[in-house]
C-alpha cells in the first residue's frame, strides 16, 4: 500500500477481481480451472478488504472517521451472510452482480476517490468542505475556459 499508494492498489485488486468474475462467466472451464480463479479472485477481494480499511480511514474528516469506517464495516459483513442465499437462488445471477459491483467500485475510485497517499488527514469537516468548494470552482473555470477557446 505505501509502495503504489492507496488508490492504485484499490484499482489493481479491483481490476482483478472484476477479471476473475468475468472469466468464470464468459469461459468454459472446468471445475479444477475454476477452482483456480475463484481462489485468485478470493485474494484479490482479501486484499482490497484490507486496502479499503485503510483507505476509508484516511478519507474521512477526525469526526465522521468513526461513522464512516463503522458503515464500511457493517456493510462489508452483512454481504457474506447474505451471499449463500443469492448464490442457491441465482447461481450464475451472482458473479454477474459481483462483477458489477467490482467493475463500478473501480471507476468510481478511478474518476471520483482522491489519492490519500502522504496527505495530512482532515480534522474538521469544515475543511474537507472547503475543498470541495475549491475543486468545484476550479472545474467551473476549467469548463468557462474551454468554452471560451473552443
Amino acid at each position: 500500500i505505501k509502495f503504489m499508494g492507496r488508490k492504485k492498489t484499490c484499482c489493481l485488486f479491483l481490476s482483478l477481481s472484476s477479471l476473475g468474475f468475468l472469466l468464470i462467466l464468459i469461459l468454459d472451464l472446468s471445475e479444477d480451472y475454476k477452482n483456480i480463479i475463484l481462489f485468485g479472485t478470493r485474494f484479490a477481494i482479501s486484499a482490497l478488504y484490507s486496502t479499503i480499511g485503510t483507505f476509508t480511514l484516511e478519507t474521512y474528516p477526525t469526526p465522521a472517521r468513526a461513522l464512516g469506517y463503522g458503515i464500511n464495516q457493517t456493510t462489508s459483513k452483512i454481504i457474506p451472510v447474505i451471499t449463500p442465499v443469492f448464490i442457491e437462488l441465482f447461481p450464475t445471477g451472482i458473479f454477474w452482480g459481483y462483477f458489477a459491483v467490482n467493475f463500478t467500485s473501480l471507476i468510481l475510485v478511478i474518476f471520483v476517490l482522491e489519492e490519500t497517499i502522504a496527505k495530512p488527514l482532515k480534522e474538521v469537516i469544515e475543511e474537507e468542505e472547503k475543498d470541495l468548494q475549491e475543486n468545484i470552482i476550479c472545474e467551473i473555470e476549467k469548463s468557462k475556459s474551454q468554452i471560451s477557446s473552443g
